[in-house]
């Protein structure tokens, strides 16, 4: 006796059916980026994750280092830590680069990431990652209170600044 198909476990008679553990969405965004098709923007922080662990999972090895390098380089404009993240996961050096220098660019600090993301990090990882953090945010700070950026390496005192001579005087 044979059980009728459910949702979880379809069947077709003229085809084997080998069921997976990704959900659907994650194995769409999977065939859509391995098939030519129209590949879709995949922004979101769910959908990054999930393609990745995918193409990781299934060794998709010609695939891989490209597409997670240009997945996460766009990701790394709006999320930086979130990409930054990921590409020590992944073991993506150069991305892990580029991402912490997108951190540099975001006014309120460092955003909090999950508990998942956060696990792929090392303390090391981390560490460094904050430390990259405050020696950028020291340079500059020193750099604006020496003018050292403009070839001057003093501070400039208010008897150094110049006299502005109000026009047409």
């Amino acid at each position: 006796t044979s059980e009728p198909p459910t949702q979880s476990s379809p069947t077709r008679p003229d085809l084997p059916v080998i069921p997976l553990p990704e959900d659907a969405h994650a194995l769409t965004l999977l065939f859509t980026l391995l098939y030519p098709l129209p590949n879709a923007e995949i922004t979101s922080p769910s959908d990054v994750r999930a393609l990745l662990h995918t193409l990781e999972k299934y060794c998709v090895e010609p695939h891989f280092p490209t597409t997670a390098t240009q997945i996460l380089l766009s990701t790394a404009s709006h999320a930086p830590e979130f990409a930054y993240a990921l590409a020590c996961r992944y073991r993506l050096p150069n991305v892990a680069r580029v991402a912490a220098k997108h951190a540099l660019r975001k006014p309120a600090g460092l955003t909090v990431l999950s508990d998942a993301d956060a696990a792929h990090l090392s303390g090391l990882q981390y560490h460094r990652f904050v430390q990259y953090q405050n020696g950028c945010i020291a340079a500059a700070l020193h750099a604006i209170k020496t003018f050292s950026w403009a070839g001057v390496d003093r501070p400039v005192t208010p008897a150094a600044s110049p006299t502005l001579v109000p026009v047409g005087a």
